[in-house]
């Protein structure tokens, strides 16, 4: 495996012009949810982040082992010395000022708000005896869109890191594509002649046919099996959070079906999330144990966003200029608004586990015997983590290209 060694450091707060205008946004409309609001009184400042990846992050190239290279972006805050940086000033503040572009504030909002209103209903799920722990209804719509958000903010507020050039006849292929915010949301940053297709197992959670652009489709499928007709058709493959949707012997599976799907030149980016880390004791030390038991009995890869994991199999499927970014995000009220809305999207994720976790008998590892029990652990971790200093973890997105033939490169 890829050996990578990532210290992230802490980025300065930004004093950013809000740019928000310059950003075309589409409203999600769904079929279960309403996730519309009038209340905006306690949206935090708006401002918008759109500095492309490549002039902000300083790399380094780590070895690769016996797959190649790969890059990490260690620092996508780093300073350059370009005429803009009036427009970087920094102050002494050692947090991140992340913040949403104005839509973003009120979907995040009104997603929170309709998580609370799922904590203790009866959940749906696509298969309940199938290795995916998550459920398909109108709660984890609202849970999906938030996170939705806040990948994005913690992205820079952008969906497609590689740099692209687009052309016509190119498509793009959303895996695991869930509510479609992801799909949605890049329609309007795309030419028009980009056709976008989002494929899931489910389709419980598509956005209503009346809402979804002429350009973009939605089909139900398995990443696993893509049709034999994708071959070399897509320019990019976007993919979040399959953490729990794929066992260990799948993920190589599925970067070389994205691999066979893409056009030459074309790229893959997945985005995942490592396990939260709370106090050195307690509620969050005991949920650990039970996920840990949980996914080694469902054979899924806990460890899929450590440094290097990813990477190495971009390497192994055949992808090439293989890029590691890493960035920390803070969970808890002590972080603020940002840390409170990321500490409830962790929650109720783990909270939407609860009925196939309790039934499987890997809570009791942390002495859970009961659904009752599991609610009463959720309420204490999220008491932690809002209240413990550096509480947190990691998205990661490893993103990768399909080689030109020789006689193109």
């Amino acid at each position: 495996m890829a050996s990578v060694a990532v210290e992230q450091p802490a980025p300065a707060a930004r004093d950013i012009p809000d740019t928000a205008s310059d950003l075309p946004r589409v409203d999600l409309a769904h079929t279960h949810t309403d996730l519309s609001s009038d209340d905006d009184a306690d949206a935090p400042p708006l401002s918008a982040l759109e500095t492309p990846i490549d002039d902000a992050a300083s790399v380094e190239v780590v070895p690769g082992d016996d797959h190649g290279d790969h890059v990490v972006a260690d620092d996508l805050w780093a300073d350059d010395d370009d005429d803009d940086d009036d427009l970087w000033a920094t102050d002494d503040s050692d947090e991140p000022e992340l913040e949403p572009v104005p839509d973003e504030a009120a979907k995040m909002a009104a997603a929170e708000a309709a998580l609370e209103n799922h904590k203790s209903s009866v959940r749906v799920y696509h298969d309940p005896k199938g290795i995916y722990l998550l459920p398909a209804d109108d709660g984890e719509l609202s849970r999906l869109t938030l996170q939705h958000h806040l990948i994005t903010i913690h992205m820079d507020h952008k969906l497609i890191l590689p740099s692209i050039e687009w052309k016509e006849g190119d498509a793009v292929l959303d895996s695991g594509c869930g509510t479609g915010s992801w799909t949605l949301d890049a329609q309007p940053r795309l030419p028009a002649y980009v056709h976008l297709t989002g494929i899931d197992i489910s389709p419980r959670l598509f956005p209503l046919p009346s809402n979804t652009p002429p350009n973009v489709t939605f089909t139900q499928g398995s990443t696993l099996a893509l049709p034999s007709e994708m071959a070399d058709k897509f320019t990019l493959i976007n993919q979040r959070m399959l953490l729990g949707g794929f066992s260990k012997s799948q993920w190589p599976e599925a970067l070389r079906e994205f691999f066979r799907v893409l056009k030459p030149g074309g790229w893959a980016q997945l985005t995942e999330a490592t396990m939260h880390h709370g106090g050195p004791a307690g509620a969050t030390v005991r949920h650990m144990r039970i996920m840990h038991a949980m996914f080694g009995a469902r054979d899924l890869w806990i460890d899929i966003a450590q440094p290097g994991v990813l990477a190495t199999l971009f390497h192994e499927a055949g992808f090439t200029n293989v890029t590691e970014v890493r960035r920390t995000a803070h969970l808890g009220k002590w972080a603020g608004e940002l840390g409170a809305l990321g500490r409830r999207n962790v929650v109720a994720g783990y909270r939407a586990m609860k009925t196939p976790i309790v039934a499987s008998g890997a809570a009791k590892v942390a002495g859970v015997e009961s659904e009752e029990d599991y609610e009463r652990l959720m309420n204490d971790m999220s008491d932690e983590l809002d209240a413990t200093e550096g509480s947190g973890m990691e998205w990661v997105c490893v993103y990768g290209q399909k080689p030109l033939p020789a006689s193109e490169s």
